[in-house]
């Protein structure tokens, strides 16, 4: 009997993908046979999100999709993995008639044999409930990412306690890694050729707080600058409640560390950052902590994520909102509309602006960071910067500088050819292509050390630029 063909596909967050990194490594462990090609596959397994509303409904039409994908005249078997099972339960099954199988976040590690009997025509179904089992090492893995960059995962879980926010009930509480776990995985992805670490949980401030006298991410931060072979450590999710000096210091002193931050701050108004649970900023506001971040970060690039159209926003605390996203410049970022999620305090608070105002408020703030985002662009024409190669993209080489992140983030482009994928290299800017910029190599594979991953600013005076000085890189 051949070994089960099983296609993948990921949906959602970094976590999510580094989950199904580990789960294919197992599968494949198991002896089955791994397509990227659902049409050649006999199991279809779909690691989902659960997140939002939006997530939801992304899900459960990919699920539908898929199921109805037939093929030699029937219909393939499809499984919900992940975070999705995690949150319903049983009940996905109402939602996705057909689907052959739900598993959670905690039986994920059993995942060859769950496939196994469904491909022997049992229905595995996973109760609801939040996950509980222990932040392990996400190895082996069998990586989506380009060899150069990786995924490295802190923490499981989130105790913050946002008003919110359904992720405590579907990933648990905090769950942190021993230091020594997460160094370890460091060093393997350094071993197998990346570069670029970029270290993720659902909250990176929080790292080592369920630890008995364990560490706290600047300890963590001071073990990962010491792997052998690692050029860039990039932050993603901090929160702004959290930010201690200790941690500013820490990344404004390290040659590793990137100056570009993930911020979720969320709102600007203290009463509304109260009813979210998130409490005051570390520096006492949005706007003071922005001001010590660039203070004692001179290059910082900021991500801001907000959410508009929370219960009691009145259009004066939108207003207020607005005005700090268009004062603090952020050039990265995202905003969204408050949806009630079932079971979060937030679901049951009043009153809540209409749907369509809050749809209409977030609009708003995202053209306002697109907005920053040009100007941001244009403002670093005429410079130098030291870029990590990606690959080809179309008709160009893609980049990244260390205000973007894989994925996410406007990309550098480069001529086809002119630099090999993994390579660190010096540019300059020449022009913009949307939110791109365009770029040339001026020298490859330069020492991305210190000042290197800083930008130069041409002899002459950009006029154009609009964002604050302070967000852009200082001249060395």
């Amino acid at each position: 009997m051949r070994p089960l063909a099983i296609a993948t596909v990921s949906l959602g967050c970094a976590k999510n993908l580094v989950d199904t990194e580990v789960f294919l490594a197992r599968l494949a462990g198991a002896g089955a046979l791994l397509t990227d090609d659902p049409r050649a596959a006999d199991i279809i397994l779909v690691n989902t999100c659960g997140f939002i509303d939006d997530a939801i409904a992304e899900s459960v039409a990919e699920l539908k999709r898929l199921v109805a994908l037939g093929g030699r005249g029937r219909r393939k078997p499809v499984i919900a993995v992940g975070c999705l099972p995690q949150r319903l339960g049983p009940e996905i099954f109402e939602r996705v008639p057909g689907l052959a199988g739900a598993v959670g976040l905690d039986d994920e590690g059993d995942l060859p044999a769950l496939v196994a009997r469904v491909a022997g025509g049992e229905r595995i179904a996973c109760a609801a409930r939040p996950s509980g089992g222990p932040a392990t090492a996400d190895t082996p893995r069998l990586r989506l990412s380009p060899r150069h960059w990786a995924y490295l995962q802190a923490s499981e879980g989130c105790d913050a306690g946002c008003s919110f926010c359904a992720i405590p009930r579907i990933r648990g509480a905090l769950r942190s890694k021993p230091l020594r776990a997460v160094v370890r995985e460091a060093r393997e992805l350094a071993a197998s050729g990346v570069r670029e670490l970029v270290l993720i949980a659902q909250d990176l401030t929080a790292y080592g707080e369920d630890l008995d006298g364990g560490p706290a991410l600047p300890e963590l931060l001071a073990a990962l600058e010491r792997v052998h072979g690692i050029v860039w450590i990039r932050l993603l999710y901090l929160h702004p409640r959290r930010i201690t000096d200790e941690l500013i210091d820490r990344i404004a002193a390290s040659e590793k560390i990137l100056p570009c931050l993930d911020l979720p701050f969320q709102h600007s108004e203290p009463r509304i950052l109260r009813r979210m649970g998130r409490g005051a900023p570390a520096a006492g506001s949005a706007a003071a902590l922005m001001a010590r971040l660039r203070d004692r970060i001179p290059p910082l690039v900021a991500r801001g994520t907000f959410l508009a159209g929370f219960p009691g926003e009145t259009a004066g605390d939108f207003e207020a909102l607005a005005r700090f996203v268009r004062t603090a410049g952020f050039p990265r970022g995202g905003a969204f509309s408050f949806s009630p999620q079932a079971g979060t305090p937030a679901a049951r608070f009043a009153p809540r602006p209409a749907p369509r105002v809050a749809r209409a408020r977030a609009a708003r703030l995202r053209r306002l960071i697109s907005d920053n985002a040009r100007a941001f662009a244009r403002a670093r024409v005429g410079r130098t910067a030291t870029v990590i190669v990606d690959g080809p993209s179309g008709r160009f080489l893609a980049a990244r500088s260390f205000a973007e992140a894989p994925e996410v983030d406007p990309v550098v482009r480069l001529p086809l050819g002119s630099a090999e994928p993994g390579a660190f290299v010096a540019v300059r800017i020449t022009g913009v292509a949307g939110l791109d910029l365009v770029g040339t190599v001026i020298e490859r594979e330069g020492a991305p050390r210190g000042g290197g991953l800083l930008e130069r600013r041409p002899k002459r005076r950009l006029r154009r630029a609009r964002l604050p000085l302070p967000i852009l890189a200082p001249v060395p």
